[in-house]
């Protein structure tokens, strides 16, 4: 399959999942005030969503050619925006879990700077290990993701009665867990 091909495909998933770029752009948007209002009471400040190609997401030097999503935060008069490409949205599920992990980023980016050492849970060490080990993307990933950001994940899967793994890592399905 080549590129074209596969950027066919992830259309076709996509207007299957969403109908339209429109009723995407909708039902991330009511997601975000969902979750605004769920997870985060209210108090987080707007961000907006922007579904990119891969294209888009490569930047016209070309680059990484990820889908994966991606917070910014807001910056010289800038909203905050999640970036999402339409491969990372291929199901709603996935795209709620998803936007949860980056409004948990921006939660972390605007509303709070303090951390209680007692809300992050002690068991979460040994389970990144077991996903990980000592690997270089392992040390990647844990220093992208602070000890408030995995606390206030650990305790959004739990309320939301979602996988812990998923919700950490975007990830549907664990080669680490394999036997």
């Amino acid at each position: 399959m080549d590129d074209l091909d596969e950027v066919n495909e992830i259309e076709k998933t996509f207007i299957q999942v969403w109908g339209s770029q429109e009723q995407a752009y909708a039902d991330l948007e009511a997601l975000v005030s969902d979750f605004n209002r769920t997870i985060f009471d209210g108090k987080l400040p707007a961000v907006n969503i922007a579904i990119v190609t891969r294209w888009m997401l490569a930047g016209p030097l070309g680059g990484s050619r990820s889908a994966a999503p991606n917070y910014n935060p807001s910056s010289s008069g800038l909203p905050a925006t999640i970036y999402r490409g339409h491969s990372a949205i291929g199901s709603k599920e996935g795209a709620a879990i998803i936007v949860a992990h980056e409004m948990i980023h921006h939660w972390e980016e605007t509303i709070t700077t303090e951390f209680e050492e007692t809300s992050y849970p002690a068991e979460i060490n040994g389970i990144i290990a077991q996903w990980y080990g000592d690997t270089v993307g392992g040390r990647i990933w844990r220093a992208a993701q602070s000890d408030r950001f995995i606390a206030k994940a650990y305790s959004v899967a739990g309320d939301k009665g979602w996988d812990l793994a998923r919700l950490l890592t975007g990830k549907k399905y664990y080669h680490w867990l394999e036997p």
